[in-house]
């Protein structure tokens, strides 16, 4: 989509959007309402880190696999894993552009019953991992 006032390029606009799915039609309708602005509205310039991974802490997990090269020819199925204690596994991975990235936390290498699942956007990806570890975290201390 083409913008009147922006250069070619991603932009972060605020208040963000609940909807997950950027149609091209909510994509034309953020446009449309930043080029009717009077010029005092300046979205930020996005830039896609190279992996949203990097700088996650995840406390007592070991991470068994995760890819270094998060550009797009590389997107593939697997390309997060930790372990934790208690049999937890922590994977991410891509699901093609139907389903995104996934998170899923597993348990006793039971992959067919995860115990928590989620699909989310490049945007959230991070936010989503930063939860899945906390989750574990909560779960591995009640069972301490």
């Amino acid at each position: 989509m083409k913008s009147e006032k922006l250069k070619e390029g991603g932009y972060k606009f605020s208040p963000r959007i609940q909807d997950k799915v950027f149609s091209n039609y909510n994509v034309k309708l953020i446009l449309e309402w930043h080029d009717s602005q009077d010029g005092t509205v300046s979205p930020e310039i996005f830039k896609m880190p190279k992996n949203p991974f990097e700088d996650i802490d995840f406390k007592i997990g070991t991470i068994v696999y995760i890819v270094k090269d998060f550009s797009r020819s590389n997107l593939k199925s697997d390309m997060l894993e930790v372990s934790y204690p208690f049999n937890y596994t922590l994977t991410a991975g891509w699901h093609g552009s139907e389903r995104g990235y996934h998170i899923t936390i597993i348990k006793n290498n039971d992959h067919e019953n995860p115990v928590a699942k989620t699909h989310e956007s490049y945007f959230e990806l991070e936010e989503a991992t930063i939860s899945a570890v906390a989750m574990i975290e909560n779960w591995i201390n009640e069972q301490k």
